[in-house]
């Protein structure tokens, strides 16, 4: 399959942040990110999804939440018929999003009847005050989304954060990470952000996440490596470039520091344990 980057201009209007409508879908959309967050739920009809390396069935009642951070690809089979959300995180409560990004090994989720009956009255609603432009019209989709997050979010589950004082600057400083990845914040850009000292910053890191900043940020790219390794055909050099690193030697050293094995031969070790 062949590595797509779907970007915000191409898919939400920028006057409005948001796309929301209910669609048919077939055919095969390809390992792709996006340049934003994305929700799929299907109403009708079969298909199958890949998210982050793992594949899960598409039918009525399942769905996904996806961030920027995130990589998957869609494929419909018979008749799939789906609310999809796009949105960029101008729209949404910041904090909110966070919870997102903490729940990063549960993207996938299924709803019970009664469960679709309550999403379905949300997304119609959405779509319904998108597309009109009534009065008022950016409070009430801002509102509707944020109702369709959380109960997401409750069908998911949610990990409390354990952040303390500065719980709102540090939800903030790991949203940016997950959404900036592919640009390799340094921990001096992410101090500045913040308006605090180098010294302080990564003390204030290592306090509310239980690593120093630069382990968190290789860490958070050599795992997105290992799915974009395992799941796709995508070069080693845009893998490299997709994880921030500056050059495909540096990528091949940090990778193999970190787990013990080059990348095309972790790859290649994957391929032949699902033959």
């Amino acid at each position: 399959m062949k590595y797509q980057n779907f970007t915000y201009k191409d898919h939400i209007n920028k006057e409005h942040h948001i796309s929301a409508q209910k669609k048919k879908y077939g055919g095969n959309t390809g390992i792709h990110f996006h340049e934003f967050f994305e929700i799929e739920i299907a109403i009708d009809g079969t298909g199958a999804c890949m998210i982050n390396g793992n594949e899960y069935a598409m039918k009525r009642g399942t769905g996904y939440i996806l961030t920027p951070a995130d990589f998957h690809y869609l494929s419909g089979k018979e008749n799939l018929m789906l609310y999809n959300v796009m949105f960029d995180e101008s729209i949404v409560n910041k904090q909110l999003l966070v919870k997102l990004f903490e729940n990063e090994k549960n993207r996938y989720f299924s709803f019970d009847e009664n469960e679709i009956k309550e999403i379905t009255f949300l997304c119609e609603a959405l779509i319904k005050e998108r597309n009109e432009e009534k009065e008022h019209v950016s409070f009430a989709v801002t509102n509707l989304l944020e109702l369709i997050i959380i109960f997401i979010l409750r069908k998911i589950g949610s990990n409390e954060s354990k952040n303390g004082r500065n719980s709102l600057v540090m939800n903030n400083v790991l949203r940016y990470i997950y959404t900036h990845l592919r640009e390799n914040p340094t921990l001096a850009q992410m101090a500045a952000m913040c308006n605090y000292s180098p010294n302080y910053f990564s003390r204030l890191f290592r306090e509310n996440t239980g690593k120093k900043y630069t382990d968190f940020l290789n860490s958070l790219k050599i795992n997105t490596a290992k799915r974009l390794l395992s799941s796709s055909e995508i070069s080693v050099k845009e893998i490299a470039q997709e994880c921030g690193y500056s050059s495909v030697s540096n990528f091949y050293r940090v990778f193999k520091e970190e787990t013990g094995i080059a990348p095309l031969n972790f790859r290649r070790s994957k391929n032949d344990y699902e033959k």
